[in-house]
C-alpha cells in the first residue's frame, strides 16, 4: 500500500489516493489536507471492508517501526535504542514502506532469511518486529520460527580491568594543574557511573544543601540527552562527600544546562592521553570494587547495588569477594 494524500491542481481540492494490494482506493472531494488526512483512517477502513481486504493492509511497516520503537522506549533500556533506528532504516530501504502483511508473508520472510542469513542485528530486528505485529494481531501468521540466528561469537572471559590506587592517585596529580579536569574525573571516580550517565548529569541534577546527585538522564554519543536509562535500577540518588561537595561548588554557578559539557570522544581523548592502560568503565569496576570490599552485611550490598544503579544479585556476585568468609566465620562462632 503506498498511502498518498494530493492536491487537484486545476479543482484545489485534496484526494486520498492509495494501493491495497493491487487494488486502488481513490476518495476525493476534501476542502485542506488536514481534513483529508485526519480523515484517512475511517476512509481506508471504510473501504477495505467493502472489498474485503483485511484492515492489516492499511498499516504500512513504518507506522510498525515507529510503534516498536516507542513500546521499547517505555518497556527496554535506551542506552542503545539511537542503533535500532539503523535497523529500521535499512529494513524501510529493503521492503519499502509496503504493507505489514506483504512484509512478513511466508514468500517475504523465506527471501529475507536467505539474502541477510549472517547479519545477526538485522534478523533479530525483523524476527522481534514480526513477533511484536503478531502479538498485536496485526498479522493472522507468525513466520518467525523460519528464521534462525547465526551463533555470535562468545566474548573471552577476561578479568574486570581495576586501576590500582597508586596509579590512579598518579592520574590526579597529573592533571591537578587542569581544574576543569580535576574536578571532572576526581568526580567521575568518585561517583563510578556509566560515562554517558556522568555526561549526562546537569545543574538541576546537583543539591548541594543536601549532598547527592541525582542519575536521570545520559548523554548518547551523538550528542542528544535523553531521559530514558539502561535499567530501570539505573534511576538513582548517590551521595556526595566532603570533598566532591567542595569541588562542585566552584563549578556548579549556572542553572541550566550540563555541569560537564564535553563529548565522549574528547573525553576519552583526554583519558587516552594521560592513562592510556584503561577506559573509561575502568573507573566503575574499580569504584564498584572499592565498595564491595567495604561490604560486610546484606544492607551494605544493598546500598552498594542501589549506588552503582545493578541488581542487588549482581552487585554481590561480581564485586564482594570478602563477603562470603565473613558469613563463613560468623556461623562457625
Amino acid at each position: 500500500m503506498n498511502k498518498g494524500i494530493y492536491q487537484d491542481r486545476k479543482t484545489g481540492k485534496w484526494y486520498i489516493h492509495t494501493t491495497i494490494k493491487g487494488k486502488t482506493c481513490t476518495i476525493r472531494g476534501y476542502d485542506s489536507k488536514k481534513q483529508a488526512d485526519n480523515d484517512y483512517d475511517k476512509a481506508i477502513k471504510e473501504w477495505s471492508i467493502k472489498h474485503n481486504l483485511y484492515l492489516s493492509q492499511s498499516i504500512l511497516l513504518k507506522d510498525l517501526c515507529n510503534n516498536y520503537f516507542e513500546n521499547r522506549k517505555v518497556n527496554m533500556s535506551q542506552g542503545t535504542l539511537h542503533k535500532d533506528k539503523s535497523q529500521e532504516r535499512k529494513l524501510l530501504a529493503t521492503f519499502g514502506n509496503a504493507p505489514i502483511t506483504l512484509a512478513f508473508n511466508y514468500e517475504s520472510v523465506q527471501k529475507f532469511y536467505t539474502e541477510y542469513k549472517n547479519d545477526y542485528r538485522f534478523l533479530n530486528y525483523y524476527k522481534s518486529l514480526m513477533s511484536f505485529a503478531y502479538d498485536r494481531q496485526l498479522i493472522d501468521k507468525d513466520y518467525s520460527s523460519l528464521i534462525v540466528l547465526p551463533k555470535t561469537k562468545r566474548k573471552a572471559n577476561t578479568e574486570l580491568k581495576i586501576i590500582p590506587p597508586k596509579v590512579k592517585q598518579a592520574f590526579l596529580d597529573t592533571i591537578k594543574n587542569n581544574n576543569e579536569y580535576f574536578i571532572m574525573f576526581t568526580l567521575f571516580a568518585y561517583l563510578g557511573c556509566r560515562l554517558s550517565e556522568f555526561l549526562g548529569i546537569c545543574y538541576d541534577c546537583v543539591d548541594l544543601e543536601r549532598k547527592q546527585i541525582t542519575i536521570k538522564r545520559q548523554l548518547l554519543t551523538n550528542g542528544k540527552l535523553t531521559d530514558v536509562l539502561k535499567t530501570s535500577n539505573s534511576y538513582r540518588i548517590i551521595p556526595l562527600n566532603d570533598e566532591c561537595v567542595k569541588l562542585l561548588r566552584h563549578k556548579c554557578k549556572k542553572i541550566t544546562g550540563r555541569v560537564f559539557p564535553i563529548s565522549h570522544t574528547s573525553f576519552k581523548r583526554v583519558l587516552k592521553k594521560y592513562l592510556p592502560d584503561y577506559s573509561s568503565h575502568s573507573f566503575r569496576h574499580t569504584r564498584a570494587s572499592e565498595l564491595g570490599a567495604k561490604c560486610s552485611n546484606l544492607g551494605d550490598v544493598l546500598f552498594c547495588a542501589s549506588w552503582l544503579g545493578h541488581s542487588p544479585s549482581m552487585f554481590l556476585n561480581t564485586y564482594c569477594h570478602n563477603l562470603d568468609n565473613n558469613v563463613k566465620d560468623k556461623f562457625l562462632l
